[in-house]
């Protein structure tokens, strides 16, 4: 039998399946996004790892006084450990069980997520709300704050609030150019 490169199953899972069609919603305060739950990713995925002869476990685990969750998928054939990842769990809150359960859910689904490169959401985790958008706008202290919040934002917002970011950093630029100015001012006169 050929001796293959252990990834190329991995690239074959994501020749056959870059995305997958959301089919939950998550509210959480002002944010809110679709997902493809852990159930649809293996009533999709799971045949075509079958059939690829992949397999994957997710044990929870303590490593160095930490939850932990690994997730390790391998070649069903040849038994040899194709990837291995730990994602140090963080609930909301240690004692409540719901969060524990929570954090293990997602981070079973998005850390199988990226093994395979497969897409499992509509990329709106970092969705925000437009007033929320002008609120921080109006509060940037700085250029390089103002333009963080600008590339953490969707295209289409960015679009439609260029002339609202464009305008508070010409702002921003002004009252910088005031103040060294004043500062090149001070020194003047201190030095005359």
């Amino acid at each position: 039998m050929e001796k293959t490169n252990k990834y190329s199953k991995l690239f074959k899972v994501y020749q056959r399946i870059k995305k997958l069609g959301v089919d939950s919603k998550a509210e959480a305060g002002k944010f809110s996004y679709d997902y493809v739950s852990l159930n649809k990713f293996k009533d999709i995925v799971d045949p075509v790892l079958e059939e690829l002869k992949v397999g994957y476990t997710q044990p929870l685990t303590i490593i160095d006084g930490k939850n932990c969750l690994v997730t390790i998928v391998y070649d069903e054939e040849t038994g040899e450990e194709i990837v291995k990842s730990t994602v140090i769990l963080k609930p909301r809150s240690e004692t409540n069980p719901q969060d524990w359960g929570a954090s293990i859910t997602y981070f079973r689904r998005y850390t199988l997520f990226s093994i395979f490169g497969i897409i499992g959401d509509k990329d709106d985790d970092c969705f925000i709300e437009e007033s929320e958008i002008k609120s921080r706008v109006n509060e940037a202290k700085s250029v390089k704050e103002l333009q963080k919040l600008y590339s953490s934002i969707r295209p289409n917002q960015q679009e439609e609030l260029k002339d609202l970011f464009s305008n508070k950093k010409r702002e921003l630029l002004e009252d910088m150019k005031k103040e060294n100015e004043k500062i090149i001012n001070n020194t003047e006169i201190n030095e005359g």
